[in-house]
């Protein structure tokens, strides 16, 4: 195997992401390219070097919320964390579209009350922007803990109240008992309430071309929510598990996901 050549920097994968490690003033610099393309990565490293070369500053200030996140999301992947998936989803739909090329040394409070003010006016829910700026949190996190790191200081980042009305969750063993036990019909929809925490009236409007398998998404259209707002939600834990098994069962002229013969599947939990 041919040795790399000194001060060719070199390319390191996280995940799927495709990191590059460079020396700038005699400290070696981990940056994430962002990509699953090791093309990509290896352009990018080519750039940095001929920055550093040109006396270009490309000091770990220059990392992005971005960066930040992509730590996260390799985190995620390398530990086989169960919300996996859901956590690259709201990366990708919310946060890296909004703040995701902000430089992370100058991400402060202003910038997490303009992000807030952003969710709240597209009818984001106080539990669901949390869950978005907790990735931004552990993404600071992480990048404080990189050897260099990646940033020097952790920025406040604050709690919204949440609605917490809704109570009785169950916990992971109750569920697998509760969904061993109902008859056939009902169990797929339970499996996938209690993943999503969809109302029971949306999951029984629900139909096959809203269930994308390639992209492991459902998708929930406007004129059959509650709020008359859509939304996207990604497949996670045993959901794509339980959708198949229901497609599998599925009698050819019903378009119903949860059916009782060819219409929706009742409400009733008797029989």
């Amino acid at each position: 195997m041919a040795r790399r050549t000194k001060g060719s920097g070199s390319l390191k994968k996280r995940g799927r992401i495709w990191w590059i490690i460079y020396t700038a003033g005699g400290q070696p610099i981990y940056e994430s390219s962002g990509s699953e393309n090791k093309d990509v990565a290896q352009a990018l490293l080519q750039q940095r070097i001929g920055a550093v070369a040109s006396g270009e500053d490309v000091s770990p200030k220059k990392a992005t919320i971005n960066d930040l996140c992509a730590l996260v999301v390799a985190d995620y992947e390398v530990r086989g964390l169960r919300d996996e998936k859901i956590v690259k989803w709201r990366y990708e739909a919310q946060i890296k579209p909004a703040i995701g090329s902000l430089q992370a040394a100058r991400f402060g409070n202003s910038q997490v009350r303009e992000y807030v003010k952003l969710r709240q006016m597209a009818g984001a829910c106080n539990a669901t922007i949390n869950r978005e700026l907790s990735i931004v949190r552990r993404g600071f996190r992480l990048g404080f803990e990189e050897d260099p790191a990646l940033v020097t200081k952790l920025p406040h980042i604050l709690k919204l109240e949440e609605d917490n009305a809704r109570q009785g969750f169950l916990l992971p063993e109750q569920y697998e008992s509760l969904v061993r036990a109902l008859p056939d019909r009902l169990k797929a929809l339970f499996a996938i309430a209690y993943h999503v925490g969809s109302r029971k009236g949306e999951l029984r409007k629900l139909e096959w071309p809203q269930v994308d398998f390639e992209a492991g998404l459902i998708r929930f259209e406007a004129c059959r929510t509650k709020g008359k707002t859509g939304r996207t939600v990604p497949f996670f834990g045993e959901m794509e598990e339980w959708l198949r098994w229901q497609r599998e069962r599925a009698p050819e002229c019903c378009r119903y996901v949860f059916f009782h013969g060819s219409r929706p599947v009742g409400s009733q939990l008797a029989g």
